[in-house]
């Protein structure tokens, strides 16, 4: 199969996100390139996972940076 259908292909099965977007505006041209861009946003969403399960914990500890123990 020729990269550029397997690119495109890849493109179209993508789910509507911030990569897929992406990848929709501006189209890799090599396997490389379409690796590399996947491999971003999904290091992007695996942190923006993590920050959010650590906000929703301190919400449900009622506890955060700014909570101070009342006198």
């Amino acid at each position: 199969m020729a990269d550029l259908t397997v690119i495109k292909e890849t493109i179209d099965g993508l789910r509507i996100g911030p990569c897929g977007e992406y990848l929709d505006r501006c189209k890799p041209q090599t396997m490389g390139e379409l690796f590399d861009i996947m491999q971003e946003y999904c290091k992007s969403d695996k942190r923006r996972r993590r920050r959010i399960e650590a906000l929703n914990y301190e919400k449900k500890e009622g506890t955060n940076q700014w909570s101070q123990p009342k006198p």
